[in-house]
């Protein structure tokens, strides 16, 4: 197929769902995407293929189904709805296919839905792929999870069997003797096996094993769910694996200059001897002979984990809106030691800064229902314009998919929004409607349509954003924060409190359930405190519960590690769903290993007449700070064009003891007039150096204001008084 020759397909082969028993809808989304050329209106219908569920018994739906795609549009979305007919049948299945102009439908034009019941028991691999390395010292083993789904009410039994793969049993892993014989307790839904991965010093590349599921057939109430196979990929010690950090990267054009975007490219498995490998540009849609200036060859020195490659953007002065490029990574020919990861390729936007771009200032927004709200209540999104402009710039809010209904659940109060000449934020307010529905937690999503008719206005990266309503006749169980950062075991504070919320409905007692998930963190290495899977109760009208996580010090210089606690509700019990944060990520910092950031993200300073200004900048220090520390700072992004030298020190350096110090930057005058000018100082360990870890805020931006200018600004950001109902007393602020 050629590039620009249109293709649509469905996003997956396989869709899967379970029968519920609540009485609201129980929806399997399935996507259907376009891709090539998406230029024009293209049109195909969703049709019924063969299937062993019945329609209007196990499942509805629109069939046949139209489903359009606007000039531009790459992405809808459909739904199925999954019926509890209340019968044990096992798994039922829906072939969909998609019918229209053959020129135009991909390879993957039919897809199937597998249905599973939940009066059967469904045992299932957590995960279908695992990807681990061979022997590490703090993680030799490796968890693989089973879960159970639909009826809970029985001990049942599934078999690991052995499937096909390079590696060998006893040579390049052990720990599981197959087959291997699994039980699920009543109530019981997971369970935890272990492999052990082996070093056998050999250069061989990944391995693979594949592991099998296998029910007994006499028992017609246990069935195979979502992954019955599952997939465990090796990674050699001796080979050296590298991959891009990010699948995408999003920067813009600087009026005038270049900028230069930086791309990281990290290593895993053989990181001790100096490797090199290739970056390859291509898809560029740029069509002027541009130049973005590259190196094509990146190394990486012994100990050495990811690198950067910096890419030249020049501002080519014309109007032409989002451009793009790819750049692949591959190794030098001929090189058998090195192996390119799954991220492979990356993709760089580059935003154009003769035009202004329209988007939501958040891609997603979340809100509960109320009750008895005599105001309404209330959603703000919010929607930004990227540049002052002296033009007018209009957009339309189409409601796209969604399982909320317009008029019931929700109602968007207007479906344009204007940008007048020199606005750049907009509002948009839906309000949030309490049908007295029991049906669980919906969602609806909006998307941004360019009718400005004008070249100089586009539609930005967030073109849609997705609004998340909690049912409030539900309880809704979540974690109180997505994210905590703890450290090693402090005398000062042994324990680390977890909170957990209730919203919704308050007058039942509910339970949850705290799963370990996965991370680098051991149990009873690097934490203790709580059993697992550890249940935690709500009482009638209880809003918080708090559980307690003792990080341990082993000892070890072993840099940030890692566990996630993941929420689940029992599948029986409909009442009670997930919330804002079902999982959250405990991040435990290393007591061996030093933490630097800068103190603030930004600085602001003033050149001043005739001489130097000098900006105190704090770089922090936790973990380790009873040994000397060393770091480099690097400056970049520097907005002045003529040359101007700002004089700092290059390193850093703390004392024992010490838990900051501080960078002094030389501020020159310049004696030109040039507005508001900006640099970035980026925070970086000395090369090869594993004791020192960067922070979040490994950079901060510095502007420099300009003694030449004149600015004009409200004395105070805020100012407060309070109504007054007399009118003689009125006052003005």
């Amino acid at each position: 197929m050629t590039t620009n020759q249109t293709s649509i397909e469905f996003s997956s082969a396989k869709y899967s769902g379970i029968e519920k028993g609540q009485p609201f809808l129980n929806l399997i989304k399935i996507t259907v995407i376009r891709s090539g050329n998406t230029d024009n209106f293209d049109s195909v219908e969703l049709h019924l293929g063969n299937r062993t569920a019945q329609e209007g018994s196990d499942f509805g739906g629109i069939f046949p189904q139209p489903i359009d795609f606007q000039p531009g549009g790459t992405e809808k979305k459909v739904y199925i709805d999954i019926y509890d007919d209340f019968k044990r049948e096992g798994t039922e299945n829906i072939e969909l296919k998609l019918i229209g102009n053959p020129t135009i439908l991909g390879q993957q034009y039919i897809t199937t839905v597998d249905i599973l019941d939940n009066e059967s028991a469904n045992i299932s691999f957590e995960k279908a792929e695992y990807i681990v390395t061979e022997y590490d010292p703090n993680n030799p083993q490796v968890a693989i999870t089973l879960t159970r789904s639909g009826d809970l009410n029985n001990t049942v039994y599934a078999e690991i069997q052995l499937g096909g793969g390079s590696a060998n049993y006893e040579e390049d892993f052990s720990g599981i003797i197959f087959p291997e014989l699994v039980t699920f307790s009543p109530w019981e839904t997971t369970q935890t096996i272990y492999l052990s991965p082996m070093d056998d010093g050999l250069l061989e590349g990944t391995e693979t094993l594949e592991l099998n599921l296998v029910t007994n057939p006499s028992f017609k109430y246990v069935t195979v769910g979502e992954n019955p196979s599952k997939t465990i990929s090796i990674l050699d010690n001796q080979t050296a694996y590298l991959e891009f950090e990010q699948g995408e990267y999003i920067t813009s054009e600087i009026e005038g200059e270049s900028n230069q975007i930086a791309i990281t490219i990290n290593r895993t498995g053989n990181i001790y001897d100096l490797i090199n490998a290739e970056i390859e540009i291509s898809n560029i849609s740029d069509t002027s002979g541009t130049n973005f200036n590259y190196s094509s060859q990146i190394t990486f020195n012994p100990d050495e984990t990811s690198t950067t490659l910096y890419l030249d953007i020049p501002d080519d002065n014309d109007r032409e809106g989002t451009e793009t490029l790819q750049l692949t990574l591959q190794p030098e020919m001929g090189d058998n030691e090195v192996v390119i990861g799954e991220q492979n390729t990356t993709t760089v936007k580059i935003l154009d800064d003769d035009v202004s771009y329209i988007e939501f200032e958040q891609v997603s927004y979340k809100v509960n229902e109320e009750s008895n709200s005599s105001f309404g209540n209330f959603i703000e999104i919010i929607a930004t314009l990227s540049e002052i402009t002296d033009l007018f710039a209009y957009a339309e809010i189409q409601i796209e998919n969604g399982t909320a209904t317009q008029g019931e659940d929700f109602n968007l109060l207007t479906e344009y929004i204007e940008f007048k000449p020199g606005e750049t934020e907009k509002s948009i307010y839906i309000d949030i409607t309490d049908d007295g529905n029991f049906e669980g937690t919906e969602n609806l999503q909006l998307k941004l349509v360019n009718i400005s008719g004008i070249p100089d206005i586009a539609i930005g990266e967030k073109h849609s954003t997705n609004i998340t309503i909690f049912d409030k006749d539900i309880a809704n169980i979540s974690f109180e924060k997505a994210e905590y950062i703890v450290t090693e075991y402090d005398p000062n504070n042994p324990q680390v409190a977890i909170t957990l919320t209730r919203s919704g409905d308050l007058s039942n007692s509910v339970d949850a359930e705290i799963q370990l998930g996965g991370g680098s963190a051991n149990y009873e290495e690097d934490f203790s405190g709580i059993i697992f899977p550890e249940l935690v109760t709500f009482s009638p009208w209880e809003t918080t519960q708090t559980i307690y996580l003792s990080p341990m010090d082993d000892g070890l210089l072993e840099g940030t590690e890692t566990l996630e606690l993941n929420l689940v509700t029992n599948p029986l019990f409909d009442y009670v769903t997930l919330g804002e944060n079902p999982s959250t990520t405990i991040s435990i910092l290393d007591n061996q290993t030093a933490y630097l950031e800068f103190e603030q993200g930004e600085y602001i300073t003033s050149e001043i007449e005739g001489e130097d200004n000098q900006l105190a900048i704090t770089i922090n220090r936790t973990g380790n700070i009873y040994d000397s520390t060393n770091a480099e700072i690097e400056i970049s992004n520097i907005s002045d064009t003529s040359g101007t030298n700002f004089n700092y020190s290059s390193q850093i350096t703390f004392n024992p003891d010490e838990t900051s110090t501080t960078l002094y930057l030389d501020i020159p005058d310049d004696n030109d007039r040039e507005g508001t000018e900006t640099l970035q100082l980026t925070l970086q360990p000395e090369m090869g150096d594993n004791e020192v870890v960067i922070g979040e805020q490994n950079t901060t931006t510095v502007k420099i204001l300009d003694d030449d200018v004149s600015y004009i600004e409200f004395e105070q950001v805020s100012y407060g008084g309070f109504e007054n109902n007399n009118p003689d007393l009125s006052r003005v602020c």
